[in-house]
């Protein structure tokens, strides 16, 4: 057994679920690990926990024991967490089950439009929440984490698919993305940004009420950003085609509930958001190919491009359209196969 191995047994043991049977959930792209523990009741049925296990030489979970505790004491669905070891980043957190919205949508359980209706109902009702009087400090999304993300692009896509990258082009791609910037930002508010709002990240709780029955995962990373990010994280999602009529429908709802919203700089905001999240992933997604040998996300790599080329006929964004166009012909949008070392 290893040392890690002997402080999650000696963790689980101490919180009386020792005995429990222990099974070891799918993980994605971060250094987060996780195990389903089972256990019988006197009642004769069972009850299960999560052992969020997240090495702190990679991870801190006090962000997430944060955000947590913020969106519980706003009355939403966020697991309780019924034991901590901060230090050694172990948490046992409540186990919402099986039921993604990823699942639900697959199995025709519910329909996308009630599910996406759910959603869009949260951030609605979390974007009218005041913050001000929070003891909880949520970092900003300044614009230099963004440049950070979006250059992703230029470090691991373009090479991935055998493009030069200059200091000349670099510094093209830093002017266009300020703009980019600058219009996501632009006549919309800002306000708590989850980041990985999307299908796969939330559950459906049927037993609870109203927006209770949206449980939330993936928050650690949360910040103060634009009210559009966790929007186009859920509509222009890079892993599922989202139907565009839904999309539309979708945004409607919730710009109607803020009439003093301006619709043009708003549209301009989700445009630009989109762009600058989906280069980002093109880039985490080419990385994880060349660096780790993952090559499972290239799939999505045709899904995304769609999306970017269809933000970029977005009137204001005609600047980016020109760049991209002119840097990345359609030949180096296609990924078959895997990417060159």
């Amino acid at each position: 057994m290893t040392d890690r191995a002997d402080l999650i047994d000696r963790f689980i043991q101490a919180h009386k679920w020792g005995r429990a049977e222990r099974k070891e959930l799918p993980h994605d792209l971060s250094h987060r690990r996780y195990q389903r523990l089972t256990r019988a009741t006197r009642a004769g049925g069972k009850e299960t926990v999560l052992v969020m296990d997240a090495p702190p030489e990679h991870e801190d979970v006090r962000p997430y024991i944060a955000i947590d505790t913020l969106l519980r004491e706003l009355g939403y669905s966020a697991p309780e967490i019924h034991a901590k070891n901060v230090k050694a980043g172990l948490l046992l957190i409540e186990d919402f089950g099986y039921a993604t919205f990823t699942r639900v949508l697959r199995k025709g359980l519910m329909t996308d439009r009630d599910l996406y209706g759910l959603a869009i109902d949260f951030l609605v009702d979390l974007h009218t929440r005041d913050l001000d009087q929070t003891e909880t400090v949520i970092p900003a999304y300044t614009d230099d984490d963004l440049l950070v993300e979006a250059f992703l692009f230029t470090r691991w896509y373009l090479p991935g698919v055998g493009a030069k990258v200059t200091e000349a082009l670099d510094d093209e791609f830093l002017q266009i993305m300020h703009e980019v910037l600058r219009l996501s930002r632009a006549g919309v508010a800002e306000h708590l940004v989850l980041r990985d709002f999307h299908v796969d990240n939330l559950m459906m709780l049927p037993k609870r009420e109203g927006l209770r029955q949206l449980g939330l995962l993936d928050f650690q990373d949360a910040v103060m950003g634009p009210v559009t990010y966790d929007l186009i994280s859920l509509l222009r999602d890079a892993r599922r085609d989202v139907p565009h009529a839904l999309a539309v429908e979708m945004t409607a709802r919730y710009l109607n509930d803020y009439p003093d919203q301006d619709p043009l700089p708003f549209m301009t905001s989700c445009a630009a958001m989109s762009i600058q999240r989906n280069l980002k992933i093109l880039g985490i997604f080419m990385r994880q190919s060349i660096a780790h040998k993952n090559h499972s996300k290239l799939v999505h790599m045709n899904r995304i491009w769609r999306m970017i080329e269809e933000d970029a006929r977005h009137p204001a964004m005609k600047f980016f359209r020109d760049w991209i166009d002119a840097t990345v012909p359609p030949s180096k949008r296609k990924v078959s196969g895997v990417p060159a070392e």
